[in-house]
């Protein structure tokens, strides 16, 4: 465990940006379970088709907006297949992700937004309270005056709310690379933190952004503005969904995405990421990280290391037996 945890949070060994949304990002992840995919990163290396056509719609994205050259996402689905990982799940419609880029090309707003490029899939490093931090941003564009930057996320998969958009790690994060971060060339293998050292060092350069900046996501599927929520409840439908519900009347020229969501962060959500990269690097230290116990448990690839590692699956499901008869669970 150590050899990859040893000196977390260093300039040479930099916490993921992604690294904080599996430790703390949702209560259906499981910190030992992310800490055990480091220890033994050559057991379950295989993706979701989900996440795989995520990463590719990415790709596509890059080629767009830095080659200036029109995808086929069903070839690169395929290079991806034989050169990269094994993908399991069922497979999700490829031609729906070629329609989908297709109609992102002629948007209006993506259009403007070819035109402001200041960088796309760069990578950065970041101080945070004395503790570093590695990302990578899909695309910074110039803002509305010479001292301000915004940042484009794509997201493919499911809407997030507005309060995790607001108040999430990676908004926080984001904003503080370009402010003050030091950027380089995206790494190829992105495993570890020390993949971003590397490429750091070769191709590091000071910050040349330097701005102010807010994080807009876009999410690229075809959906509805959301309403801002202070309640955690997600309240993103498709269109389709909107107007069967018939919350929404469907007009010609109805808007289908991709959909851009300004975030509005506060104060206090830096002083929540700041708690989060010290308890990450405890963690880390310790080699304690905590279970998140469940049914998932019986279906997790890495089970076996964790009854080796701690309690085993009984014990586990005894435990989450006295819990829920107390009702904590």
């Amino acid at each position: 465990m150590q050899e990859y945890f040893q000196n977390w949070g260093s300039i040479e060994n930099p916490i993921r940006q992604s690294d904080l949304n599996s430790l703390f990002g949702s209560v259906h992840r499981c910190p030992k379970k992310f800490a055990l995919s480091k220890i033994y990163p050559g057991e379950g290396g295989s993706v979701g088709y989900r996440m795989a056509l995520g990463e590719i719609v990415h790709r596509a994205m890059e080629n767009i907006l830095k080659y200036d050259k029109h995808p086929n996402i069903k070839r690169m689905l395929s290079y991806y297949e034989k050169k990269k990982r094994i993908i399991y799940d069922e497979k999700f419609n490829v031609e729906y992700y070629q329609e989908m880029i297709d109609k992102i090309i002629q948007d209006r707003v993506f259009k403007m937004i070819s035109k402001r490029v200041l960088d796309v899939e760069r990578s950065f490093l970041v101080e945070i309270d004395g503790y570093y931090l590695a990302g990578t941003i899909d695309v910074i564009i110039k803002g509305k005056n010479k001292n301000e930057a915004v940042i484009i996320d794509w997201k493919t998969g499911s809407p997030k709310s507005q309060y995790e958009m607001d108040h999430g790690y990676q908004t926080q994060i984001y904003r503080l690379a370009v402010e003050k971060g030091t950027f380089f060339l995206r790494p190829e293998d992105t495993e570890s933190g020390k993949d971003y050292y590397k490429s750091y060092k070769k191709t590091g350069q000071k910050n040349q952004f330097k701005k102010k900046a807010k994080v807009i996501f876009a999410h690229l599927n075809e959906v509805v503005p959301a309403r801002r929520d202070t309640e955690r409840k997600c309240r993103h439908y498709s269109a389709e969904k909107m107007a069967e519900d018939g919350k929404v009347k469907i007009k010609k020229g109805f808007p289908k995405g991709p959909i851009y969501y300004e975030t509005r962060p506060t104060d206090e959500d830096y002083k929540r990421l700041v708690y989060a990269v010290r308890t990450a690097v405890a963690m880390g230290e310790s080699g304690l990280f905590p279970e998140a116990m469940g049914q998932h448990c019986e279906r997790c690839h890495l089970e076996s290391r964790c009854v080796s590692f701690a309690m085993n699956n009984d014990m586990k499901q005894e435990v989450m037996g006295v819990m829920q008869e107390l009702g904590i669970f």
